[in-house]
């Protein structure tokens, strides 16, 4: 993970936000210098020791945050996984990803989601195993 830079930009997106939720878009390599994109949303209102939601959005599905989430006070950051992309790979994007959320101001906890799929994904299980044992 450390070999290639993230070189993060962050683009406000006024056109995505409303009253007391801000959201940026963002950009990022990945471990293979492979350009990831996603959004990154959180309340106006809550500004320390709040959780940020982590998840992955589908090369095809919209892009977007989850608005009732942002409201309850947790960040919701999402990346759009690009298209043929392999599991080894999309479970590095999310820890990459996870560093983004980590960097945000205020964040205390940080959760990585599935989507609404009821069948839990993969990447998502070996990425918080991953966590939980201290490797990443």
């Amino acid at each position: 993970m450390g070999v290639v830079r993230p070189a993060l930009l962050l683009i406000p997106r006024p056109d995505l936000s409303e009253t007391g939720v801000d959201v940026l878009e963002f950009r990022i390599k990945g471990h293979d210098e492979v350009p990831l994109y996603g959004l990154a949303g959180r309340s106006t209102f809550h500004r320390t020791g709040y959780a940020a939601r982590v998840r992955l959005s589908g090369p095809a599905a919209e892009l977007c945050v989850d608005q009732e989430l942002i409201a309850t006070g947790t960040a919701d950051v999402v990346l759009q996984s690009p298209a043929g992309r392999r599991l080894e790979d999309r479970v590095l994007d999310l820890l990459r990803i996870r560093e983004v959320a980590r960097d945000m101001d205020g964040v205390a906890d940080i959760q990585i989601r599935q989507s609404a799929s009821p069948v839990p994904e993969d990447d998502l299980l070996i990425a918080r195993q991953l966590i939980s044992a201290g490797l990443a």
